[in-house]
């Protein structure tokens, strides 16, 4: 995944930084929750409503370089959190940045014969309680105040007569 970038909470991962983003799994899925209960007595079912779960995306990224802040500054970026949610901002190639409010829930790495050549793979899990993934291009809108052309003008003193 040589082109792609994130950037989540000041930590940018990509080429030409110290993490590599190996895979993201979960940016397209799409889990919906169907509610269709099966008739009494009849073939078949009510169509009931269908909700989309919180997304889950699941990064695997590998930390190179010998020293260890480089791995404490991943951890601390994708600390976990209880009840606030940050922007994930993922670029693929030949394509504008799109982003998620999340937050990480898991964050897991192994000590292994390449931490020894210093390299580090950690596995970090963001889950969006809204699951839309958004364009993070920033749009502004201008519009004017309707001026009415016609109508009553205030202030109306009563007793006033209206046309029958």
């Amino acid at each position: 995944m040589a082109n792609y970038t994130a950037t989540y909470e000041g930590l940018t991962l990509g080429p030409d930084t110290d993490y590599d983003l190996i895979s993201v799994e979960g940016w397209l899925d799409r889990d919906v929750q169907i509610s269709t209960p099966d008739l009494p007595r009849y073939h078949g079912g009510l169509i009931g409503d269908s909700y989309h779960s919180p997304r889950r995306v699941i990064l695997t990224i590998d930390v190179s370089g010998t020293t260890m802040a480089n791995r404490r500054a991943l951890l601390t970026a994708f600390q976990p959190q209880v009840d606030s949610e940050s922007p994930f901002v993922l670029t693929l190639p030949g394509e504008t940045a799109h982003r998620i409010d999340c937050r990480p829930q898991r964050a897991a790495s192994r000590i292994d014969i390449f931490s020894e050549l210093g390299l580090a793979r950690f596995v970090i899990e963001l889950i969006a309680s809204d699951p839309a993934i958004y364009d993070d291009t920033l749009s502004t809108v201008n519009f004017g105040v309707f001026a009415p052309s016609a109508g009553l003008s205030y202030p109306v003193t009563y007793p006033k007569a209206y046309g029958a």
